[in-house]
């Protein structure tokens, strides 16, 4: 990443937090330019629009909303477009949250290390061409303070192809997805993507003091999800996702031990190829969750890189208070560091009669917290083992878990 690229990304990430709204009322419209780093996509460079209604008089609910819209558009410099309209209420339908999504990221270069651990994929162009478009809808009510029910459904979309892989191939590598294809582990049926109504179904458990810089509680989740075929794909599936997450904290709450303990498996049926590697969670986290690999799942590792039928990994962090800044622009602002450790494994690989290593990677991060409700991270991980690939730096907005 050049200097000039690093400095920018951090004056576009800090720009939104010192425009932050201290109090508002009724509707209240803010855009902001949107920037992250990775060394799997490049820096992102974007713009969002956050509209908020947070009732007026006895009404007012700030710092919480009973309205929220969000409108995003990204791209980014190794090729994906993203576009994205987000709502989120709990008081469109009484006793209900409703949240709902429009997706769209589009790359001619999106990554793809195919299902077997042992390939070398050096002798491959490991990329091809993938647009995803998703509408989702999901509610949620609570059983008790702490304990919800979840259900939704989510329309996917894919369109593939080998997005000009074989045009950039060199001392003559075939395209890695070409090379499936021809080989059968991709079927025709769904080389060129496919259209799925997935159902979910879930229930989760929030104790957190602070949600998005928690220094106690625990914040887990576990859902069925599947697919029946009604597009004429020849694929239907019911898979299972389970994440659990604890913060402890330690000396005074100067520490906090914070992990995350991940898995996901199929139970019946085939998912396509293009499904595969999409992690799960019961709540629309980020606009992708996709690994086993980058910030979101394993740092350190190659996005997309480790993909299974059952995978299973863990996130450890031991956060640690630095120091606070004087209040500016009437805001509180803590700084934390922390080393992390993530590793990961395909208890049962996709499609492929082989075996998965033990994947892992360490790093360290330092993070700025505006409010406890607002944080940027940069973080720098490395994978343990030479093949899962060299240090990679990452710079965005929110913690990993």
């Amino acid at each position: 990443m050049s200097r000039p690229a690093y400095y920018l990304c951090l004056l576009l990430l800090f720009f939104p937090l010192l425009l932050h709204a201290e109090k508002e009322e009724g509707w209240v419209i803010n855009a902001f330019p949107s920037t992250s780093y990775s060394n799997d996509q490049g820096l992102q460079l974007g713009a969002y629009i956050d509209i908020f209604n947070y009732g007026k008089g006895s009404h007012n609910v700030f710092p919480d909303y009973t309205h929220r819209f969000n409108i995003q558009a990204s791209w980014y410099t190794l090729g994906t477009i993203e576009m994205h309209v987000f709502y989120d209420s709990e008081y469109l339908i009484p006793g209900f949250r409703l949240t709902a999504a429009l997706s769209r990221t589009t790359n001619n270069r999106y990554p793809f290390y195919g299902f077997d651990p042992n390939l070398p994929i050096d002798l491959f162009e490991c990329t091809y061409g993938r647009q995803m478009n998703r509408a989702l809808v999901i509610l949620q009510r609570p059983f008790s303070k702490h304990l919800n029910w979840v259900a939704g459904l989510t329309l996917w979309h894919f369109k593939t192809d080998s997005g000009g892989a074989d045009s950039r191939k060199t001392n003559d590598q075939p395209s890695l997805y070409n090379w499936y294809r021809q080989n059968g582990i991709i079927d025709p049926h769904e080389a060129g993507g496919g259209t799925h109504l997935e159902g979910k179904l879930g229930v989760s458990i929030d104790t957190r003091d602070f949600e998005f810089d928690p220094d106690s509680g625990i914040w887990a989740d576990a859902c069925l999800f599947g697919s029946p075929d009604l597009f004429n794909t020849r694929h239907s599936y019911l898979r299972a996702a389970v994440h659990w997450r604890q913060y402890i904290p330690l000396v005074r709450s100067r520490f906090t031990l914070a992990y995350h303990l991940g898995w996901q498996g199929r139970l019946a049926g085939d998912t396509p190829f293009y499904l595969a590697p999409d992690i799960t969670r019961l709540y629309l986290m980020h606009i992708e969750s996709e690994g086993l690999g980058g910030r979101d799942t394993f740092r350190g590792l190659r996005m997309n890189q480790l993909v299974g039928d059952s995978v299973a990994w863990a996130n450890v962090e031991l956060r640690c208070k630095l120091f606070q800044l004087p209040k500016l622009l009437n805001h509180e602002w803590l700084v934390k560091a922390y080393p992390f450790c993530d590793m990961g494994h395909a208890l049962k690989t996709f499609r492929i009669e082989d075996y998965d290593v033990f994947h892992v990677s360490v790093g360290g991060g330092v993070s700025v917290a505006m409010d406890r409700n607002l944080i940027v991270a940069f973080e720098c991980g490395k994978a343990l083992r030479h093949k899962d690939g060299p240090a990679a730096i990452y710079i965005g907005v929110h913690y990993t878990f």
